[in-house]
Parts: structure tokens; sequence; C-alpha cells
């Protein structure tokens, strides 16, 4: 077969049939599983544009340790594999829901695509989502597809020819572009300066203070633990659920940031403070190309929060990106004060939901209501600001000492 001599996915000869049949029947995409997916999804991303949640180690680690239900959806030009959308399965209030793999820790998405894709290979694409089910064999309701780039290295998201609406929170990145010097002057030098000095001095009177930029990746798991027990705390206070609470989630994490390197599409690292022989800050990232991305932060709640350690973390991984030759340094999604004082790029990422059954599509239509309601109430300063009191009072703490602190907030929604 020909799809067998030049695409890597005939391990399976009989998934490999399917997939011929699939092609001669519709023309249109096929649905891949297992080592044939993640064969496909390599091929595409090799060479072309893949946001974290697209990255083979990514996808291939979450189905080791977290949900191995994923579907690969792949575009096909003359045999090879042009776009591969992994989405995993998950359900959701009863409904059988397609999404990004990675769930709410997948921001910035976009299918792995080789090349762009034309107007016909676009439609048949979008055709093949909506026929999810039927061409994986699969219940599937709804395709729940949120905050996506509209374009990367140049090429444009096919996801969103047929609709789409903006996410409920921003995304936010600044440029570095001449230097950190630059950069510092752009924004409030003198006073980040002086911010950071006092910080350090603060740091340096409770005991030795120690900045890892990049930590060992033999060392990364024992840093990712302090941080999955520093934001469970952080979270707590907000009342708000651990987004990282999942000890398989926790799982996935160490592996994707142990076995990462300089040499991967992404290359995910941790960065730490300690001061004392203790953690009191602990930050992950990634690098893919010329942009830095922070997928999150957490500090410590003690002595020491109040000379904001998590600032002061961000602060040297800003100017270690400079020297390093960064020219995006993105702060990822949510609107927080420690992010707006460096940051001078907004993105407006979007979301879209194929509603695959009855059902689906009236979830599709609720959860387009939803998120416009969510939108609303974050664009509105003062109602924003009364929701999440609410939401500490409610978790029985009125903390209002932390508005003038650096507090990493995850893109909360």
């Amino acid at each position: 077969m020909q799809m067998a001599m030049r695409f890597p996915i005939a391990q399976d000869a009989r998934l490999a049939q399917d997939a011929d049949r699939g092609i001669a029947a519709s023309g249109g995409p096929v649905v891949l599983r297992g080592n044939a997916g993640l064969a496909a999804l390599a091929a595409c991303a090799e060479t072309g544009a893949c946001s974290p949640s697209a990255d083979p180690d990514w996808v291939r680690l979450w189905m080791a340790h977290v949900n191995p239900d994923v579907l690969f959806l792949t575009v096909l030009r003359h045999g090879d594999p042009i776009l591969c959308l992994p989405v995993e399965l998950v359900t959701r209030s009863g409904l059988r829901i397609g999404r990004f793999v990675g769930g709410r820790h997948a921001n910035g998405n976009l299918p792995a695509m080789a090349v762009p894709l034309s107007e016909a290979e676009t439609a048949s694409l979008l055709d093949g989502l909506q026929r999810l089910g039927a061409l994986s064999g699969d219940k599937i309701d709804a395709l729940v597809l949120e905050r996506q780039l509209e374009t990367q290295g140049g090429i444009p998201n096919p996801l969103l020819a047929r609709g789409s609406w903006v996410s409920p929170n921003v995304a936010l990145s600044l440029s570095l572009e001449g230097g950190f010097g630059a950069v510092l002057e752009r924004h409030s030098a003198k006073r980040k300066r002086k911010r950071f000095r006092s910080s350090q001095r603060k740091f340096e009177a409770a005991g030795v203070l120690a900045v890892e930029t990049q930590v060992p990746p033999e060392r990364s798991a024992d840093t990712l633990g302090s941080f999955f027990a520093m934001k469970a705390h952080q979270f707590a206070r907000k009342g708000l659920t651990d987004a990282f609470g999942n000890p398989a989630e926790q799982a996935f994490f160490k592996a994707l940031f142990a076995g990462s390197s300089p040499q991967s599409r992404h290359h995910f690292f941790a960065s730490r403070i300690d001061v004392a022989g203790a953690p009191r800050a602990v930050l992950g990232s990634s690098r893919c190309g010329d942009t830095l991305s922070v997928h999150f932060m957490a500090f410590a709640d003690d002595e020491l929060a109040q000379a904001s350690p998590g600032d002061y973390l961000n602060h040297s991984l800003i100017e270690a990106a400079c020297a390093d030759g960064v020219e995006t340094y993105d702060l990822g999604v949510g609107d927080e004060g420690y992010k707006r004082a460096w940051c001078d790029i907004e993105t407006w990422q979007r979301d879209c939901v194929f509603g695959l059954t009855l059902r689906g599509r009236l979830f599709s239509i609720q959860a387009h209501l939803v998120q416009d309601a969510k939108r609303r109430i974050k664009a509105s300063a003062p109602v924003w600001a009364v929701v999440k009191q609410a939401r500490k009072l409610l978790a029985g703490r009125d903390d209002s000492r932390d508005a003038t602190a650096a507090k990493p907030d995850d893109g909360e929604s």
C-alpha cells in the first residue's frame, strides 16, 4: 500500500487498511489511534506549526499517565500526513466530549500542521470533525476546542474557518526586542530595578539566595512537587478547585519535564528560587523556536511572600531569556497585575464547539452563552473584582492583602 510505504503508521496492518478504506470512501481525513496516530502527529510536528498540546511528547505522556482515549484526526496529501489533530475523549455532565489533549492545561492550541491546507482540504477537515463519531466508531456528542490561536508560523488555523468566538480570558506576552535593558526601559525600568533590589536584600537577609532559571531535568520532579504544594494552597485560598491536584496529571508533568531537552520541539523546563535552603517560588515554561511560554507559576505563602519571590523569579527568567536570544516571552492566559506590569502584547484566543448529536448541539449553544457571559463579566473590572472577592469569602477567607502582591492565576475561568 502506498500509505504503508510513505507514512510510518502501518505497524498495525488492520488500522492502515481501515484508514485506506476511509480515504477511498470519503476523500477526507482519517482517524488513527495509538502508535499510528502518534507517528502521524510526529510527522506533522517535525517541520510545521505545533502547539504544546499537540506536541508528540505531550500527547504520548498524557496518554500514558492520564487518558489513553485519544483520537488523531489526520489529513493526508498524496498519502503523507499534513495535519494531525489529537483529541482526547472525556465525559462531562453525561456527554461524551472531545477536547484538546490536556484539558484546561492546554492553551494557545492548534493542530500540528506541516503546511497550510487548501480550501478543499480545510472543508474536508471540518466535514470530518462533524462526522468524527462515525469516522471513529465512538459515541461523541460534541467537540469543545477552546483557547485556540488564529495562526502560528505563518500557517492559519483551519479549525476556525467556519466560525468561532473570543475566549473569555486574554493571553499576555511581551517583546524582548533590543535586549533586557531595552525591555526594562519600556516597562518602568527604575521601579522594576528598585523592586528587584529590595526583594534581593530581603532574601539575602533571610539566608542564602539561589536562583535557577533552568533546573536540570533530573531535579525537575522534586521542583514540580514543591510547585504542586504551593499551588494547592493558593487555589484553596481563592476558593477554587486545584487545577493541578490530580495525581495522574502531576505524574504527567513530572515525566514531561524530566524527559525534555533543548533538542525537543518544545523544551519544557522548571525555574525556581530558594532562600535559606527552602523553595520560595517555582515557574514552569517551554521554549519553541524564538518564543518562551510560561505555563504555570506559584510561590510559597510564608514569611517571605511579601518580598514577591514570584515576581523576582519572573524578572530573572526574562533577563535570562533576553541573553539566550528569545524574542517573545509569553505569560499565557489570564489578566493579572504581575503580567500587565511587563506585557505589551494582547492575544485573544478563540473557541469553537461542534455539536455532533442533538444533545451536543444544545450543549454547543449553552457553552457559547456561558463563555460569552464570562467574557462580559471579566471585561468589567468592578464586576470581576466582586466575583473574585466572593470566591474568597465562600472559601472562608477575606484576603485583601493579596491585592498588592504578584499572584499568578493560571487563567482561572
